[in-house]
């Protein structure tokens, strides 16, 4: 008997099943195409050049803070990237309607997301892109969505957004 047996189990998920296979497979020449991050030829994870310029540079700055940050991440960070996302000279950041949270993670900032969604807005329906990450699909369901749609965005075939079934979706 354990506290944890009221833990429903959930389906595994295909990605990360893939990810242990590719780890257990011995075979040198294999390569790893599940998730879209780089690695070194050793299959180790490989750092951009500009990354690791910028990791040295904060390391190195008098006055840096390497504290815990607030709750919504570092402000300065969120308020740069929202103006490269929308342009210096978008209307809602001159009128202060423009607003920033830094999260640890893509998964981490959908959940986010999804939260503020439907606990402080009310939101009941979501879409949810095609094709998607499956665990995507279980975070919207596990922050309340009763009504998850989905919308076309990519033309495997063409490989191109697919802007017409984008639009006829949504």
């Amino acid at each position: 008997m354990s506290r944890f047996d009221c833990v429903d189990s959930v389906e595994p998920i295909e990605f990360f099943a893939l990810q242990r296979a590719y780890r257990a497979d011995n075979n040198h020449n294999k390569v790893d195409l599940i998730i879209g991050t780089y690695r070194s030829d050793e299959g180790k994870p490989w750092l951009l050049p500009v990354v690791h310029k910028v990791e040295q540079t904060l390391a190195n700055t008098d006055g840096y803070n390497h504290e815990y940050l607030g709750q919504l991440g570092d402000n300065r960070f969120s308020e740069s990237v929202t103006k490269l996302l929308l342009g210096n000279q978008c209307k809602a950041i001159a009128e202060n309607r423009t607003f920033g949270v830094q999260t640890l993670s893509g998964t981490g900032a959908l959940r986010v997301g999804a939260d503020f969604l439907r606990h402080n807005c009310g939101f009941k329906t979501i879409y949810l892109t095609s094709p998607c990450y499956p665990n995507h699909r279980l975070i919207l369901t596990r922050a309340g969505f009763e009504d998850i749609r989905t919308y076309r965005y990519w033309d495997s075939r063409e490989r191109q957004l697919d802007f017409d079934g984008l639009i006829e979706d949504l």
